[in-house]
């Protein structure tokens, strides 16, 4: 499996990575799990992953945020994107619910057979910056 460093002073970037991987798998499964959302960010996937949720053969696309009252860094308008993409019946958004941290940072392409699934880990919230994004 490759392994990719994103970070200050490297070319590598998250982004085009994921929207790779979930335009050339015959994905079953995608499963985002971030400590926060924003708009910008999820302005990069949002098409991606409506596409992939809807036609003959659906992929379950699996969102789950954090909403620790103490890091209030997700943006009213990427939350109210996220509930938009819910009203998809392929498309779970879930908030965790806790006054602790919450901070994991987890992209999952899951695929059905002989194709590849990735799983990209790291310290990229769903935000523009942290997937490497113009915003």
């Amino acid at each position: 499996m490759p392994v990719m460093l994103q970070g200050p002073g490297r070319d590598e970037r998250i982004l085009p990575e994921l929207l790779n991987a979930i335009r050339s798998s015959n994905a079953t499964r995608i499963g985002i799990v971030v400590a926060w959302v924003s708009h910008a960010g999820l302005f990069h996937l949002r098409r991606f992953l409506e596409d992939t949720a809807t036609g003959e053969n659906p992929t379950t696309v699996d969102i789950v945020i954090g909403n620790n009252p103490r890091m209030r860094y997700s943006t009213v308008r990427g939350l109210e994107s996220l509930l938009q993409m819910a009203n998809n019946p392929n498309i779970n958004v879930r908030r965790v619910n806790s006054t602790r941290t919450f901070h994991p940072k987890m992209y999952l392409v899951q695929s059905d057979g002989d194709a590849a699934s990735h799983l990209f880990v790291g310290s990229c919230n769903l935000s523009a910056p942290g997937l490497g994004a113009p915003n």
